[in-house]
């Protein structure tokens, strides 16, 4: 079994950017506490603080757990809320495009599988879905 999980540079920028956006929000809540005055705009300044600091803090936790993982019979994609799975003889095809690798399922019911290409290794994965299509497919 491998895992793949963000390129270093993509950590960096996305870690980068999630700490920017939780410290805008901390800002926030600093001027709401520092003004003590109870106006409609305060009210909106403390409720949009504390949106920014829930999306940087998910958007560190979503980099740090996001993850595909390519096993003996299986490939899934993991992120913090979301779990996805195909099993190699469910794949019916797949396309690459500039941003993503998509795996497409040969069912109905299943969903797709999208992989981003910023992973480390997706050059691997895309020769493996190459292989793989000449044994299933």
């Amino acid at each position: 079994m491998k895992a793949y999980s963000l390129a270093p540079g993509w950590k960096i920028f996305i870690y980068l950017f999630g700490i920017l956006i939780m410290g805008g929000g901390a800002a926030g809540f600093v001027y709401v506490f520092s003004e003590g005055n109870d106006s409609t705009a305060i009210t909106l300044v403390s409720i949009f603080s504390g949106l920014a600091v829930i999306a940087g803090v998910w958007i560190i936790l979503e980099t740090y757990v996001g993850k595909v993982i390519h096993g003996e019979d299986f490939i899934r994609t993991e992120t913090l809320f979301i779990k996805k799975e195909l099993l190699f003889n469910q794949i019916k095809g797949y396309t690459v495009d500039e941003h993503y690798l998509r795996l497409i399922p040969d069912a109905d019911g299943l969903k797709k599988l999208k992989i981003a290409l910023s992973y480390n290794g997706t050059h691997e994965l895309q020769g493996w879905v190459r292989k793989l299509s000449c044994i299933y497919f």
